[in-house]
């Protein structure tokens, strides 16, 4: 099939496919497919790069994400839209990974403190900036035939590291922890400038 059309198996003769289908109807069509597996020592690796641009309020704790930029790597892009869904969906996980999400426990008592979304905070569309996929759409034919490879994680596994170190560009603080809380930016704020801290400067 190429552009809508289809051929005989010699490549002589042709019909558009909505005329071949106008002509069978009410017959349905059934088709049928295979796959090649790939070869043995081949091991398939995906990439991703994702970069943030951030606003912190030093007086506040507050952290805002403006605009992100990913790209994971999917191989060749079959679906674009699926694909673009797939990196906004991901995207918006990592924000709430880097920023709001986080699981508190009552150890004494052996469960969550925070056990719906009225306090597991996830993302809203309020929290989410414009993102951008830098689409990378590079077939990967050493992995299958189609050159595809999966799009559900890697969109999300860049961005904290990307906001994390956008963080540390714009207030000189290094995090190891996630997520950045106010409570938690405020509090290396006050370790990182214990001077300021006792003069009341910040």
């Amino acid at each position: 099939m190429d552009h809508g059309t289809v051929r005989d198996d010699t490549g002589d003769a042709s019909i558009a496919l909505a005329e071949l289908l106008e002509s069978l109807d009410p017959v349905a069509i059934h088709g049928r497919g295979g796959r090649v597996d790939p070869p043995d020592d081949v091991s398939v690796r995906t990439f991703g790069a994702a970069v943030a641009d951030v606003v912190v309020d030093t007086i506040t704790g507050e952290i805002r994400v403006e605009h992100l930029v990913v790209a994971p790597d999917c191989g060749r892009i079959v679906n674009p839209l699926l694909v673009e869904s797939q990196v906004i969906g991901g995207a918006t996980q990592g924000i709430g990974f880097a920023l709001t999400e986080e699981q508190v426990f009552d150890h004494g008592l052996g469960m969550a403190v925070n056990a719906d979304l009225e306090e597991y905070l996830v993302p809203t569309i309020g929290d989410v900036p414009p993102i951008e996929h830098a689409a990378v759409d590079l077939p990967d034919l050493a992995a299958n035939a189609l050159g595809v490879k999966g799009i559900g994680e890697p969109p999300m596994i860049a961005v904290p590291a990307a906001i994390a170190n956008a963080v540390h560009d714009a207030i000189g603080v290094r995090f190891h922890e996630l997520p950045l809380t106010r409570r938690r930016v405020l509090d290396a704020l006050a370790d990182a400038r214990p001077d300021d801290r006792s003069e009341g400067r910040r």
